[in-house]
C-alpha cells in the first residue's frame, strides 16, 4: 500500500494521499495541498488490479481538473479553498470543501491600517475624556486629520 501511495503522490505532485477509512469530520493531509484519502481495502484492490488502478488514475486526473476549475472560479471571487476527496472501500468517490473569504495583500493592509487607527483613537479618547469615553468604531480607514484634535 505504501508503494501505491508513494506512486500516486509522485504522479500527482500537488495532491496528498492517505490510506484511511474516511469519516465525516476526519482531519488528514495538509491545507496546502488537495488531500485524497483512500480506503486501505480499496487501495489494496487498486494495487493488485492494473485495470482498476488505471480507471482510478483517470478519476484522479478528472478530480484534478475539476479542482483547478473550481479553484480558479473561487479565486475570482476572492475565496480561498481547502479541499479533498475520499474513495471508500467500494470505490465510491466523495468530495469535501472548506471555503474561506480571502484577503488579498491590499485588503489585509487596509484592515491592519484600520485596526491601528482605531487603537490610536481609542487611546486618545481615553486620555481626553477619561471615564466618559465609550469608544470609537472606525468604518473606513480614511483619516481626515494627521492626529486627533485635542481640546485643551
Amino acid at each position: 500500500m505504501a508503494d501505491e501511495l508513494s506512486y500516486l503522490s509522485k504522479k500527482y505532485g500537488n495532491y496528498s494521499f492517505v490510506a484511511a477509512n474516511y469519516s465525516k469530520g476526519m482531519q488528514y493531509g495538509s491545507n496546502s495541498t488537495t488531500n485524497v484519502v483512500i480506503s486501505p481495502q480499496f487501495l489494496f484492490k487498486m494495487a493488485n488490479d492494473a485495470e482498476l488502478e488505471k480507471e482510478y488514475e483517470e478519476n484522479i486526473a478528472a478530480m484534478r481538473k475539476l479542482d483547478e476549475e473550481f479553484a480558479a472560479q473561487q479565486a475570482s471571487i476572492d475565496w480561498r479553498v481547502e479541499q479533498g476527496w475520499a474513495i471508500d472501500k467500494y470505490g465510491g468517490i466523495s468530495k469535501w470543501i472548506i471555503g474561506h473569504k480571502g484577503l488579498d495583500a491590499k485588503r489585509q493592509a487596509d484592515r491592519e491600517e484600520k485596526r491601528k487607527l482605531q487603537e490610536e483613537l481609542e487611546e486618545a479618547g481615553k486620555e481626553q475624556f477619561g471615564d466618559k469615553w465609550k469608544g470609537v468604531v472606525v468604518i473606513n480607514k480614511i483619516r481626515l486629520f494627521p492626529k486627533m484634535i485635542r481640546i485643551t
